[in-house]
């Protein structure tokens, strides 16, 4: 196996490097080309001249939001990468796509992926960037090929959340998603990511959402939860400034980013993946610290096998907002194998035995059809500094979260105060009520028992008069400590005032 970049400018300097490169046409050659030239007319000319070029190849092509390779980083530039398989099956589909279930759109695209004979070892794909739900897409892939990974992203383009295309040398598609599948059980296939984001301020909760819509947001329409936190003014610049400013919310034990691509009339707001009613969110901001910490962790990882070729996907919001540190990582892979790949407006991921959907995060493919080659060990040429970065945003960070924590943890202890009963340390009357009008609500619509007991202590102003307060407050202690010993578990005992105690007994 072998991959070479080209930097495309016309058909006659594509040819000129293929006679040079001895890239020759075959059905084991994929074509991966990464767009950043977003005229129409130019990727009509461009898609029929590689399939022209390369009848026999399997092209995979999208527009993007930068371009990676050989190491480095560019801008509306057009890389076509050729990755020259030796013992590799490839077999490419498409599937165009008119309605917005992106979860069917995975299914049909996977249920022509060949599978009888024998399963695919992996499967690239691209999807439209900005009309696909790429959380729903995912999942849908998985729900027909639950045990194959799946690799590549969403198309990209340059933050104006206009258009992405994609296209494989035939077809050209605004809407829809293509794919590569790889066949070859000696291929060794490695998937790692990078995710450099960290969390800011108290937890928000997800009232309402209809997958990848957010409608309302901890009490507000969701865009009122924007403006609430980053201002008025900030908010008109949405989707590009929430970029920087994505949504994390929690999934399988994992904090994933979400990114807006658009705000509606009423206030919902579109994200690049779902969220779900109850959900706690929490804004985040690009980490660059942990983005070294990962990105040495990954270099480490990586050095540890032969590997003939690295494909990057990774987030255009990753590249505006870190550009320096990610070209100084994109060179070390480099140094590992040739490197190619894109800036997405999502990216597919597999792990644990699933696959997933990512924002913000960046992805690696890394392959070999020759797993038991030697490992070069010799010293990298280059490395990521291991000076830590030290901004006034991550001190701000900082601030924020610990004043953040440091409310939160007030916030409980006043909602604390306000339930329990000082002395006894019980629930508190207004409690109780709560809980009495919530039971009694099950009990008229199930029918279910329910009963409630009131313990007085009768001529307890004797013992204030003859002992004092003190000891009589020791007696409603003891007396606390004796009811919650006896109550079952299923009980809620509390203090109803005074000398008088009241047990909701459901059931």
């Amino acid at each position: 196996m072998r991959l070479l970049n080209h930097h495309y400018r016309d058909a006659a300097e594509l040819d000129a490097f293929c006679r040079a490169q001895a890239v020759e046409d075959s059905p084991q050659l994929l074509i991966q080309v990464f767009c950043g030239n977003l005229e129409d007319h130019f990727i009509r000319e461009l898609n029929a001249a590689l399939r022209q070029r390369f009848p026999q190849a399997t092209i995979l092509g999208t527009t993007t939001g930068g371009e990676i390779a050989d190491g480095e980083l560019f801008e509306e530039g057009v890389i076509v990468s050729f990755l020259q398989f030796e013992k590799t099956r490839l077999a490419g589909v498409a599937q165009a796509w008119d309605n917005p279930d992106s979860f069917a759109l995975g299914q049909q695209l996977a249920r022509q992926i060949e599978t009888r004979d024998e399963p695919p070892v992996l499967i690239i794909a691209f999807a439209t960037g900005l009309n696909t739900n790429g959380e729903d897409f995912v999942l849908g892939v998985s729900d027909v090929l639950p045990d194959v990974p799946l690799a590549g992203g969403l198309a990209g383009e340059y933050l104006r959340f206009n258009h992405t295309w994609i296209f494989d040398g035939d077809t050209i598609l605004t809407q829809g998603a293509m794919a590569v599948a790889l066949y070859n059980p000696g291929l060794q296939v490695q998937t790692l990511y990078s995710m450099d984001w960290m969390p800011l301020g108290r937890a928000l909760t997800v009232n309402r959402a209809r997958r990848n819509l957010l409608i309302e947001l901890d009490g507000r329409p969701a865009i009122d939860t924007y403006r609430h936190y980053l201002s008025d003014e900030a908010a008109e610049f949405i989707p590009v400034l929430s970029v920087q400013f994505p949504l994390m919310v929690e999934r399988g034990g994992m904090k994933l980013a979400r990114g807006c691509t658009g705000v509606n009339d009423d206030g919902s707001m579109v994200f690049m993946g779902n969220f779900r009613p109850g959900d706690k969110v929490w804004f985040a901001i690009g980490d660059a610290n942990a983005l070294l910490d990962s990105s040495s962790e990954l270099i480490q990882r990586l050095r540890n096998h032969h590997y003939e070729a690295i494909l990057c996907y990774t987030c255009v919001a990753r590249k505006a907002l870190m550009t320096k540190l990610i070209g100084d990582e994109a060179r070390v892979f480099q140094q590992i194998a040739p490197t190619a790949g894109f800036f997405t407006y999502g990216e597919f991921f597999h792990a644990n035995d699933t696959n997933l959907f990512f924002n913000y995060t960046l992805t690696l493919v890394a392959l070999t059809e020759h797993p038991d080659r030697p490992v070069d060990d010799k010293p990298l040429p280059l490395s990521l500094s291991t000076a830590r970065v030290t901004t006034e945003t991550q001190a701000y960070a900082y601030l924020i979260n610990r004043t953040a924590r440091e409310l939160e943890e007030l916030l409980d202890q006043m909602h604390e105060l306000a339930r329990t009963d000082e002395l006894t340390r019980l629930p508190n009357r207004r409690y109780l009520m709560e809980q009495i009008r919530g039971h009694v609500r099950l009990r008229d619509r199930d029918d279910a028992p329910l009963s409630l007991l009131l313990l007085d202590l009768d001529d307890f102003k004797r013992v204030n008069d003859r002992y004092g307060h003190q000891a009589g407050d020791e007696v409603l202690v003891d007396l606390a400590r004796i009811i919650e010993n006896v109550v079952r578990l299923s009980d809620i005992p509390g203090r109803w005032g005074g000398e008088e105690f009241l047990i909701i007994c459901p059931n």
